[in-house]
């Protein structure tokens, strides 16, 4: 019998995503199983392992289509969009579960915080690993603005927090604001196109995705398309994994 098609050639789906895409670290993430009970499903609270209740293992660098969210006819069909949240396009070989950890690796985000100058130490932790920190400043007296500079009066540690390194930086449990840039990471919600497989048959073009061949037929997984969301509720940890500790916040009527 005569083919009608050859079908989808899958390498063709990833090669368009390694042009048009960009650099990620993919996680697994499951559940943590630091529970009291599967019934209750009490989680410790004092759990010193997980990032809130979600374990990420096996990070891969990879490459994803990050795509508009803009709520086009398309995806009426999977409801709306909230506000950032984002669908990204995955390579075939990645397989993705919902909660997966997506870190960007590439491009960083503004943000910005008051942070209290801690005591006794010269590390102030930030609420996100900082890549490029753009102002420092504190006001005082209500009139008088005073700015601290990158290179001179601080530096960023290896966990990308703030490292005090002269004499010119703010007054213990005094309050100052910072705006640096970091890089986002994101979480997986929803699948839009998951579970996808399809057959390529065309024998004079081996294949380097996902394939079995049985008899004359060659099975293929295509690429997975997932929603993404930001995630604030990242915890810090350190580049062997252990948790940061928060800042200590001062009582501002303390003597």
């Amino acid at each position: 019998m005569t083919r009608l098609s050859n079908g989808i050639n899958p390498d063709k789906l990833d090669q368009e995503i390694k042009d048009l895409g960009v650099r990620v670290r993919l996680y697994k993430s499951t559940i943590c199983p630091n529970m009291k009970s599967l019934e209750s499903i009490d989680h410790d609270i004092n759990c010193q392992v997980c990032n809130h209740n979600m374990i990420d293992f096996c990070p891969v660098e990879t490459i994803a289509i990050f795509q508009q969210q803009s709520l086009t006819e398309q995806f009426k069909v999977q409801g709306t969009f909230h506000i950032d949240e984002i669908m990204a396009t995955f390579l075939s070989d990645q397989r993705l579960q919902h909660y997966a950890r997506v870190d960007l690796l590439d491009f960083s985000e503004d943000f910005f915080e008051l942070v209290q100058r801690q005591a006794a130490t010269t590390i102030d932790r930030l609420k996100y690993s900082a890549c490029c920190v753009l102002g420092v400043f504190v006001v005082r007296n209500s009139t008088d603005r005073i700015d601290y500079h990158f290179g001179t009066d601080f530096e960023l540690d290896v966990n990308g927090d703030i490292k005090w390194i002269s004499a010119h930086k703010p007054n213990d449990k005094e309050i100052y604001s910072i705006y640096y840039q970091y890089r986002p990471v994101f979480r997986a919600i929803k699948a839009v196109h998951r579970d996808r497989y399809s057959q390529y048959n065309l024998k004079s073009q081996p294949i380097l995705a996902p394939s079995v061949t049985v008899g004359e037929n060659t099975y293929v997984r295509l690429p997975e398309c997932w929603i993404l969301k930001r995630d604030y509720l990242i915890e810090r940890r350190d580049i062997l994994q252990a948790l940061l500790p928060n800042n200590t916040l001062y009582d501002p009527n303390e003597a």
